[in-house]
């Protein structure tokens, strides 16, 4: 893994180690932070047009400074996801961290940690280690329609034959 970047007040500093050759995802962006009471959820998000950007996503227990391990999936409390997309040179490449962790060193009006994981790139499968470091970023409580949970996925509806129309009426004719 690569050592921590320094953080700076509000900002969120990343950089990466992956195989020759793969893109350099190291970037500093403004950084935001919102709080959800239902489910109680931290979202950190760190964006700049153009250039990608890095949503963390840490599900709260009872203890708010802590190391939340990142889960695939849902994640349950302590848990954590984290996604990343970058736009480079060579193209528009996402991510999602498979394993790893984020420390949270304070949480209250503002937030202050760092992480470190390994991304998979979705479309290659290509695995980059991943390291971040946030200080200060302030924050708020989400509205919470961003908050709530998505509905499980509804099954597609089949078609229905019109009456008379079944295989079996058919070959009674």
């Amino acid at each position: 893994m690569p050592g921590f970047p320094e953080p700076r007040d509000g900002r969120l500093v990343v950089r990466s180690a992956g195989q020759a050759g793969s893109p350099d995802l190291g970037r500093e962006w403004v950084t935001t932070a919102g709080v959800c009471d239902t489910p109680p959820m931290l979202q950190i998000a760190a964006e700049q047009p153009g250039t990608g950007g890095v949503l963390v996503r840490l599900v709260l227990g009872v203890e708010k400074s802590t190391t939340f391990l990142v889960i695939r999936g849902s994640a349950t409390a302590p848990g954590a996801n984290v996604g990343v997309q970058m736009y480079t040179k060579l193209g528009s490449f996402a991510y999602q961290a498979q394993e790893g962790s984020v420390d949270i060193s304070s949480l209250g009006s503002s937030v202050t940690g760092r992480f470190a994981v390994t991304l998979t790139e979705i479309a290659s499968k290509a695995q980059v280690r991943f390291v971040g470091s946030f200080r200060d970023i302030p924050v708020t409580k989400l509205d919470p329609t961003l908050c709530a949970p998505l509905p499980p996925p509804t099954p597609p509806r089949l078609p229905t034959a019109p009456a008379g129309s079944s295989p079996s009426a058919q070959r009674r004719e």
